[in-house]
C-alpha cells in the first residue's frame, strides 16, 4: 500500500468557521468556496509584496495609520525564560543556536551567523530571558533593544520582515508587554505600537503567499495576537482565523501528527496553538472547533515522540529539546491517557514493552513546501531503556547553511541508525533544502500482544537508482530486555551496504573476543550484548548532537558491512540485556553457538518473506 496516499486523507472541504465566533466577529460564516479563494488565489498586495518591485518600494514606505497607546487585551505568556541567557544579553552577548556574538560589534546582522541565530535574534523570544532576570535593568535593556530594532527596520527587509519572524516578534512584544512596555513613557509606547501596527498590516497583505507549513502558523499566531490586542485591527482577525482553520486542516494529519514529520516542529506548533487558544479566551471569544480539535489530536503524539528521559526522539530535523518545557506543553494541552503505539498517517511506530522504547520511522517524506529539513533516513530507529538512550540518530544542526556543512552532513542516511547502500543517500538531499529522489512506497506490517511487538516495513528509496529494496523487521519482547531485528536487501547484486547503529555518548562499547558481537554498558550499570549473523561487525567513531546549541559529542557506532547478492541478503541482529555476570565458559559457549548458526545461514539463503510470515530472528 502506498503509505503517503493514506497519510493525506482529509475532508474534501475545510471545516467552516465556527458560527458563534463568526457572529462575534460580525462576519458571515465562511463557506468552502471563500476558504479556497483565500488560500489559493493570492491578492494583488500579496503578489506585489513578494515581487522585486514591491520589495524595492517597501524600502521607502510602509503603510501608516494612527497608532494606539494601549492594548485592548493583555495576552498571557506563561513560558519561562533562562536567567543565565538574560544576564548575557544585559552584557550585550547573544548566545543562540550554538553561536556567540557581541551586539555592540555586529548589531542585527552578524557576519557568518547561521539562519537559526538570525531568526532567533529578530524574533525577540529572548525577551523572556530578560524577564527571568527581572528588575529595572533588565526591563530597560529590553526597551533599548526594541527601540534600536525599530530604528533600523522601519522599512521592509528581506529577512527581518520574513512573515514567520514578523509573527514571532509580534507575539513576543505583545505577550511580554507587561514586562517591558506597560511602565514606559507615552512617547516610547507610541513608537512601539506604531511599529506593531505596521507589521500587522504587512502580514495581512502578504499571507499566505509563499509561506507554508509551520512557518505560516507562526506568522498567523503573531497576526492573531495583533488583531486581538491592537485597536482598529479586528477586521483582520477573521481573515487570520479563517486562514488558520484552512492550514490546520492541511497540516494536522488524522492521527494528530504534523505534516512535516519533525517531532520538534510538532511540539512548537502545538505550543503556538495553545497560545492562540489562550489569547482567544482572554478576548472572550469562542474557540474555533478546528483549533480545539487540533490541540486535542496533537497532544498524545507529543508524548508518543518522547523517550523515557522525557525528551524527543531525533528524526527529520528534531532535537532532544527541554523536557521541562515539553512537560509544560503537554500539561497546557491536557495530554492524558495511554501513549499510542502507532502514528500511521505521520509514519512512525512505537514499540514499548516494560521500560524499553523503540521509535521507528516508517513514513515517506512530506511534499514540497514541507520538506525543507527532511533527513534521508527511512527505516531508521532509536532505542532506549528507562531513562537511558542506547541506539540513536546523530541529531540535527539547524537550518541548512553553507557556512555550516554539519547541517547537511547530519541529514544524510549515514548519520542515522539504518542501512546505507553504495554510499548513497536513501533520499536525495538538495543543498538549498528540500529533497529530490525519495521512497514512493513504504509497506508496513504490525503485530502485537501484551508480551511482544513485531513491526516490519520496507522502502523503495534505492530501487530507482540501484534496483534494491530494503526490508527491516523489529521485535521487542521479554519485558523489554530482548530487542531483535532483521535487515534484508532484495534486488540487484554486488552493491556494498553498511548498517549503522549509532550509540548514545553515555554508552560504552567494546567488541567481544571473537569480533562477532559487542558488549554495551550504560551509566546506570545496565549491560547489553549485541550479536549479528550474516555480516561483519566493527566499532567505529561517531558523533552525537543533543541540541543545535550544544557542542558535538564523540561517541561510537556499531557497523555491519557486506554486499548484496542475486538472492535475498539477510542479516539478523539482537540487543539483549545481560542478566548475570558472564564467565569465560559462557563466552566460549556463546561463540560456538554463533559460529554454528553462521555456518547454517551461509549454507543456504533465507527463503522467508519479510511481510506476512512468522519473523525469524537470532
Amino acid at each position: 500500500m502506498n503509505r503517503r496516499s493514506s497519510m493525506n486523507l482529509k475532508a474534501a472541504n475545510p471545516t467552516a468557521m465556527n458560527a458563534t465566533l463568526s457572529r462575534q466577529l460580525n462576519r458571515p460564516t465562511a463557506s468552502p468556496k471563500s476558504h479556497q479563494h483565500l488560500q489559493k488565489r493570492p491578492t494583488f498586495w500579496q503578489r506585489l509584496a513578494e515581487h522585486p518591485v514591491g520589495q524595492f518600494c517597501g524600502q521607502f514606505f510602509i503603510w501608516s495609520a494612527k497608532a494606539p497607546y494601549n492594548l485592548l487585551v493583555v495576552l498571557p505568556d506563561p513560558w519561562t525564560g533562562n536567567g543565565a541567557v538574560g544576564r548575557d544579553i544585559i552584557n550585550q552577548r547573544f548566545r543562540f543556536c550554538g553561536q556567540d556574538f557581541s551586539f555592540s560589534q555586529h548589531k542585527w546582522k552578524p557576519e557568518n551567523a547561521n539562519p537559526d541565530y538570525v531568526t532567533m535574534l529578530h524574533g525577540f523570544e529572548w525577551l523572556r530571558d530578560l524577564r527571568a532576570v527581572g528588575g529595572d535593568h533588565a526591563r530597560k535593556t529590553a526597551r533599548l533593544f526594541v527601540k534600536d530594532w525599530i530604528q533600523h527596520y522601519k522599512r521592509w527587509d528581506g529577512l527581518a520582515w520574513r512573515p514567520d519572524i514578523v509573527g514571532t516578534r509580534l507575539a513576543s512584544w505583545i505577550g511580554l508587554h507587561d514586562f517591558f512596555l506597560s511602565s514606559a513613557d507615552d512617547g516610547y509606547r507610541l513608537t512601539v505600537f506604531e511599529a506593531m501596527q505596521k507589521q500587522s498590516r504587512y502580514l495581512a497583505r502578504v499571507l499566505p503567499g509563499q509561506t507554508k507549513g509551520s512557518r505560516l502558523i507562526t506568522a498567523l499566531k503573531g497576526q492573531i495576537y495583533a488583531c486581538l490586542a491592537l485597536p482598529n485591527s479586528q477586521p483582520r482577525l477573521f481573515q487570520a482565523l479563517t486562514l488558520l482553520t484552512d492550514e490546520l486542516n492541511k497540516q494536522i494529519l488524522p492521527d494528530g501528527g504534523h505534516i512535516e514529520r519533525n517531532p520538534l516542529t510538532h511540539a512548537q506548533t502545538l505550543r503556538h496553538l495553545i497560545d492562540i487558544r489562550a489569547a482567544l479566551r482572554c478576548a472572550g471569544l469562542v474557540i474555533p472547533e478546528t483549533l480545539q480539535s487540533a490541540i486535542h489530536q496533537m497532544a498524545p503524539i507529543l508524548r508518543f515522540y518522547c523517550h523515557g528521559d522525557g525528551k524527543l526522539a531525533q528524526f527529520n530535523g528534531s532535537s532532544e529539546f527541554d523536557p521541562a518545557l515539553l512537560n509544560m506543553i503537554a500539561q497546557q494541552a491536557h495530554a492524558a491517557g495511554k501513549v499510542g503505539t502507532a502514528a500511521p498517517h505521520t509514519g512512525y511506530e512505537r514499540l514499548q514493552i516494560g521500560r524499553s522504547v523503540v521509535l521507528f520511522d516508517v513514513g515517506t517524506p512530506p511534499g514540497p513546501g514541507y520538506d525543507a529539513q527532511v533527513h534521508a533516513a527511512p527505516l531508521s530507529f532509536e532505542f532506549s531503556s528507562g531513562r537511558e538512550r542506547i541506539v540513536v540518530n546523530c541529531g540535527h544542526a539547524g537550518a541548512i547553511c553553507r557556512s555550516m556543512p554539519l547541517s547537511m552532513a547530519l541529514r544524510q542516511t549515514a548519520a542515522h541508525s539504518t542501512a546505507t547502500i553504495a554510499e548513497t543517500n536513501a533520499i536525495e538531499l538538495r543543498p538549498e533544502g528540500g529533497i529530490g529522489r525519495h521512497p514512493k512506497t513504504i509497506h508496513l506490517h504490525h503485530d502485537a500482544t501484551k508480551d511482544q511487538v513485531v513491526v516490519a516495513a520496507s522502502h523503495d528509496g534505492y530501487h530507482s537508482n540501484l534496483g534494491v529494496i530494503h526490508n527491516r523487521q523489529l521485535y521487542l519482547g521479554d519485558e523489554g530486555e530482548d530487542f531483535r531485528g532483521n535487515d534484508s536487501f532484495v534486488g540487484s547484486a554486488g552493491h556494498p551496504f553498511v548498517i549503522r547503529f549509532h550509540l548514545h555518548p553515555s554508552i560504552k562499547a567494546s567488541l567481544t573476543g571473537n569480533n562477532t558481537g559487542v558488549l554495551l554498558r550504560g551509566r546506570s550499570g545496565a549491560g547489553w550484548r549485541f550479536r549479528c549473523i550474516g555480516a561483519s561487525v566493527a566499532l567505529e567513531e561517531s558523533v552525537y548532537l543533543e541540541n543545535p546549541d550544544q557542542p558535538l559529542q564523540p561517541t561510537q557506532q556499531i557497523i555491519l558491512t557486506g554486499h548484496t547478492s542475486d538472492k535475498e541478503t539477510v542479516l539478523k541482529w539482537s540487543f539483549k540485556r545481560e542478566k548475570k555476570p558472564r564467565t569465560t565458559a559462557d563466552e566460549k559457549k556463546t561463540a560456538a553457538a554463533e559460529k554454528a548458526l553462521a555456518d547454517k545461514n551461509s549454507s543456504h539463503s533465507s527463503q522467508h518473506t519479510l511481510l506476512g510470515d512468522t519473523p525469524e530472528f537470532i
